[in-house]
C-alpha cells in the first residue's frame, strides 16, 4: 500500500506521528493509574467494614461482664444491638461503594485494553510506514547518485571545450551564466564540493591564488547589505560597547580612533574578511624586509640590528650582556659590556659637520664644542608633505625622487640614515627599507650634540617622472623578485587581480565575480592592499596581468604592473570624474580600459555626504544630473558608492582586457586559447 493509504488506515486517534504515539502512551499510563487507585479504594472499604463488624461483636459478647443488675445488662445489650445494626448498615454501604468502584475499575480495564490495542496497531503502522519510507528514500538516493554522475560527466566534457575566441562569444557565455552567478545562485561556489573538494577546485576552473571559503547561508544582515538594502554606516554602534574599556576622552583624536575601530569591526564582518579565511593570506610575509618590518614595532630602532649592522650605525652600540643592539647613550665608551662603532673625533674626508636646528641642517661653527658625536654615514633629511604621505600616486613620485638622490650620491649600499621631519602619516615609510639598513627616525629623536658629516635634504614635493624603470628594477632586486637575468620574469598565466577594498567603495558581489572568472579558467586573486605587506603587494602585482578595481587611488598600483598588463577602472553610477589613471597606466606601458555602472538600483548612495542645499531638489534630481567634474561633492558622495557589478558585462570587459595581454607574453595568450 502507498504511504498515504497506510497513514489514513490508522485513523485520527493513532497516527504514526511520534507526537501522537506519545499521546497514546500517556493515556495508557493515566488509565493504569486510575485502575490502581480503584483497587486500593476497594481494599480500604472492605478493611473498614470488617473492622466495624468485629468491634460490634466484641462489644456484644463482653458487654454484660460489668453489669450490676439484669436491668442494666438488658439496656446495655439493646444498645450493643443498635450499634451492631448500625455497623452492619455501614458495612452494607461500604460494600455497595466497593461494587461501584469495581465496576468503574472494570470500565478502565476495558479502556486500557482498547488503548493497548490501538497502541499496538499504531506501532505496527509506524513500522510499516518507516519501511515504506526507507524504500522511497533509497530510490531517491539512487536517482540523486545517477544525477550527480551525469552532472560530473557533463562538467568533465565542458572542461574540454575551448574558450570562446571573441568578445561576443564571451559576452554571450557570461550573460547566459549571469542568472546562475547572481545572488540566488551564489552558494554553488561557497558551499564547496563532496569528497573534500573546495568550491574553487572544480574541473576547468582557474586557480584561486589566495584561497578563502564562503560560508553559507550568509547572515540576514550581510544579505541585506549585499543587496543594497541598508547603509553599513548605520550599523556603527553609538554606545561604547566593546570599546568602553578605553573610557571616554575629551581628545577628539582618541574618540576618532574608537570610531575607526568600530568601523573596522563592522566592515570585516560584512565582507566576511576574517570568517572566510581571506585575512589569513595577508599581512605576515615580509620577504627580505622581515627585519625592517620591526621598525614601527619596537621603541628603540637600534634593536632590529645584529652585531654587524649595529657596528655600522653611529646611533647604536652592541650590548654584550643582552646580546642586543641599543641606542648609543652619547658616551664614546669601549668597555667590555657595551661597544659602539669606532667613533671618529671628526668628519672623514669630504665631510663637513652640520647639526639639526628646527629639523634643518645648519653648519657647525665650533665642532669641538658643539659636537659630541660625529656621524659619518650618509644622511637624508626628508620633509614629507601631506599628499605623498597619504596618496600612493604622490608617494610614488616622491619616492622616485628620493631614490634618484640616493643613487646619485652613490649610496646604494644602504648605509644611510633617513630622518623625517613631522611625518603627517607613516603608512608608506616601509619603502625606506629599500634604501637603508637603518630604521627611519624622526628628527626630534636625534640626541643633542649629534653632528652629521654627509647630509642632504629633500623637500618631499615629488620629483616628476625620472627614473621609473630604475626604481622598479631596484625594488624587485631588493625584494628578490628578479629572475636569473636580473629582471622580473614575465607572467606565465592570465591572472586577474581584483582590488578588494576593506573600508569603503565596496564591490558587493565580489565573490560572484571571482567565481565567474575562475569558471572561465583564469587565475584570480583578491588584493586587499591596505592589509598586505610591501613584499606581498609587489610580488602579487608583478604577477598580475589584469588589475581591476573601483575608482580610487588603489588603481595607481598600475605603476607596479608589468609592461603590457591591463588596468581596468570600474566607475560608479554617473561619476564624471575619472582621475588620471589612464595617464598613470600609459606612463608605465600598461593598457587602460574603463567601465561605468548605468543602473542606479545596483548602487548604494551615502546621502549623508550631501547638505540640505545639495538635496534641495530631491535625490532623484541629484542622480539625474550626475556628478560634477570635481569638488567636495565628487570626493565624498559620488566616488563612495557601494556597487553591484553585472556579471555578464564584467566578463565581456575582462575578455577584452585579456586579449590585450598578448604582448606581455605570447605563450601566456596561447595557453589560454586566445592564439591558435
Amino acid at each position: 500500500p502507498s504511504t498515504a493509504a497506510l497513514a489514513s488506515s490508522v485513523g485520527p486517534a493513532s497516527l504514526s506521528d511520534t507526537d501522537e504515539t506519545r499521546s497514546l502512551q500517556t493515556q495508557l499510563e493515566s488509565a493504569q493509574a486510575s485502575l490502581l487507585g480503584a483497587e486500593r479504594k476497594i481494599s480500604l472499604q472492605q478493611e473498614q467494614a470488617e473492622a466495624a463488624l468485629k468491634a460490634a461483636i466484641a462489644a456484644a459478647v463482653g458487654g454484660g461482664g460489668g453489669a450490676d443488675s439484669a436491668a442494666a445488662a438488658k439496656v446495655e445489650v439493646e444498645e450493643l444491638k443498635l450499634k451492631l445494626s448500625s455497623a452492619q448498615t455501614e458495612a452494607s454501604v461500604a460494600g455497595q461503594e466497593a461494587q461501584h468502584v469495581k465496576a468503574e475499575a472494570d470500565h478502565w480495564r476495558e479502556q486500557v485494553a482498547i488503548m493497548e490495542g490501538q497502541l499496538k496497531d499504531s506501532e505496527e503502522v509506524r513500522f510499516r510506514l518507516k519501511a515504506s519510507l526507507g524504500e522511497e528514500t533509497k530510490r531517491a538516493e539512487e536517482a540523486a547518485s545517477s544525477a550527480m554522475e551525469a552532472a560530473a560527466a557533463a562538467q568533465s566534457a565542458m572542461a574540454h571545450v575551448k574558450a570562446a575566441a571573441d568578445n561576443s562569444a564571451a559576452a554571450a557565455a557570461a550573460s547566459g551564466a549571469e542568472a546562475d552567478m547572481g545572488f540566488n545562485g551564489l552558494g554553488r561556489g561557497g558551499e564547496g564540493g563532496g569528497g573534500g573538494q573546495k568550491w574553487y577546485e572544480k574541473p576547468g576552473y582557474g586557480r584561486l591564488i589566495s584561497p578563502y571559503e564562503y560560508h553559507l547561508p550568509l547572515p540576514p544582515l550581510i544579505e541585506a547589505w549585499r543587496h543594497v538594502h541598508i547603509d553599513w554606516h548605520d550599523l556603527i554602534p553609538q554606545h561604547s560597547s566593546l570599546w568602553e574599556r578605553y573610557g571616554e576622552s575629551k581628545d577628539d583624536k582618541f574618540n576618532f580612533m574608537k570610531l575607526v575601530m568600530k568601523e573596522v569591526a563592522v566592515t570585516d564582518y560584512l565582507t566576511q574578511y576574517k570568517d572566510s579565511g581571506l585575512a589569513s593570506n595577508f599581512g605576515h610575509d615580509f620577504g627580505p624586509m622581515r627585519n625592517y618590518s620591526a621598525c614601527n614595532l619596537v621603541d628603540d630602532p637600534c634593536q632590529i640590528h645584529g652585531e654587524h649592522d649595529c657596528g655600522l650605525n653611529s646611533f647604536c652600540a652592541w650590548d654584550k650582556p643582552t646580546f642586543s643592539c641599543a641606542s648609543f647613550d652619547g658616551n664614546d665608551r669601549t668597555d667590555n659590556d657595551r661597544n659602539g662603532p669606532a667613533r671618529s673625533k671628526g668628519c672623514t674626508a669630504g665631510g663637513s659637520p652640520r647639526k639639526l636646528v628646527g629639523a634643518r641642517l645648519q653648519a657647525v661653527n665650533d665642532p669641538s664644542r658643539e659636537c659630541k658625536v660625529f656621524v659619518n654615514e650618509r644622511l637624508f633629511v626628508e620633509h614629507v608633505s601631506e599628499d605623498p604621505a597619504t596618496m600612493f600616486y604622490h608617494w610614488w613620485r616622491y619616492f622616485k625622487e628620493v631614490h634618484s638622490r640616493v643613487r646619485e650620491a652613490g649610496a646604494m649600499d644602504k648605509i644611510n640614515h633617513i630622518l623625517v621631519s613631522k611625518p603627517p602619516n607613516t603608512q608608506f615609510f616601509h619603502y625606506f627599507g629599500l634604501l637603508s639598513k637603518f630604521c627611519w627616525r624622526r628628527t626630534t629623536s636625534v640626541p643633542e650634540g649629534t653632528c652629521f658629516c654627509h647630509g642632504s635634504e629633500i623637500d618631499g614635493k615629488g620629483g616628476g617622472d625620472r627614473g621609473h624603470n630604475n626604481v622598479i628594477e631596484h625594488l624587485t632586486s631588493e625584494l628578490h623578485l628578479n629572475g636569473p637575468d636580473g629582471r622580473p620574469p614575465a607572467p606565465k598565466r592570465v591572472r586577474i587581480g581584483i582590488l578588494s577594498r576593506r573600508r569603503k567603495r565596496f564591490i558587493l558581489n565580489e565573490h560572484e565575480l571571482v567565481e565567474a572568472l575562475l569558471k572561465r579558467g583564469w587565475d584570480v586573486q583578491l588584493l586587499p592592499m591596505e592589509e598586505m605587506t610591501l613584499y606581498e603587494q609587489i610580488k602579487a602585482l608583478r604577477e598580475t596581468t589584469v588589475l581591476v578595481g573601483i575608482h580610487g587611488s588603489g588603481l595607481n598600483n598600475a605603476l607596479l604592473l608589468p609592461a603590457e598588463a591591463v588596468l581596468v577602472q570600474l566607475l560608479p553610477y554617473k561619476l564624471n570624474y575619472k582621475g588620471a589613471f589612464s595617464q598613470v597606466a600609459r606612463e608605465n606601458g600598461v593598457h587602460y580600459l574603463e567601465w561605468a555602472l548605468e543602473d542606479p538600483k545596483r548602487a548604494w548612495f551615502h546621502w549623508e555626504f550631501l547638505n540640505k542645499q545639495q538635496l534641495g531638489s530631491g535625490k532623484e534630481a541629484v542622480l539625474s544630473r550626475g556628478s560634477p567634474r570635481g569638488g567636495a561633492e565628487v570626493y565624498t558622495f559620488w566616488i563612495n558608492q557601494d556597487v553591484i557589478i553585472p556579471v555578464g558585462e564584467f566578463m565581456a570587459l575582462i575578455a577584452t582586457a585579456v586579449e590585450k595581454t598578448g604582448k606581455l607574453n605570447p605563450e601566456l595568450a596561447r595557453k589560454q586559447g586566445l592564439l591558435e
